[in-house]
């Protein structure tokens, strides 16, 4: 019972037991069953729209796991609970550059890249922004418009 306890504090616990214990138990061939149920006690124990946290690192481990689709389904719903968690939404927006890189899908690239520069208007002062778009276009091999960002 984690009535007398502050949710913010459940909450956290649970990130890091699947962010630590959890991600030795995967290392060690036990799978993701803990780190899934860590994610899943920390969403019951918090109000819907502030679960972007949650969301957030159960991506990061979804991505570690090779489960992209996972991963970009809980970017979406980390973004969608607050619009102004810059890493997440330039963490989404990569993955799905990256897919949309490795299936070769130019018109996705495209609008994804657009989407990018948006962003970086958008937040121009911010470090994870310009990071992460300089990392998307040294992928495509475009250097010198990565050392300007």
């Amino acid at each position: 019972d984690f009535s007398t306890v502050d949710c913010d504090i459940v909450v956290h616990t649970f990130i890091c037991l699947a962010n630590t214990k959890g991600k030795r138990l995967i290392k060690e061939g036990f799978g993701m069953d803990f780190a899934l149920q860590c994610f899943e006690r920390a969403i019951s124990a918090m109000p819907e729209e502030e679960h972007e946290d949650i969301y957030y690192h159960r991506a990061k481990l979804y991505i570690e796991s090779g489960q992209f689709n996972n991963a970009r389904k809980d970017l979406k719903k980390s973004v969608e609970c607050d619009a102004n968690f810059i890493v997440a939404k330039c963490e989404h927006l990569r993955l799905k550059f990256e897919l949309a890189f490795n299936t070769n899908k130019m018109k996705d690239k495209k609008n994804l890249l657009r989407k990018f520069d948006e962003l970086s208007n958008e937040f121009n002062d911010s470090c994870t922004v310009f990071a992460t778009y300089a990392e998307v276009l040294t992928l495509i091999g475009n250097y010198e418009e990565a050392i300007k960002k």
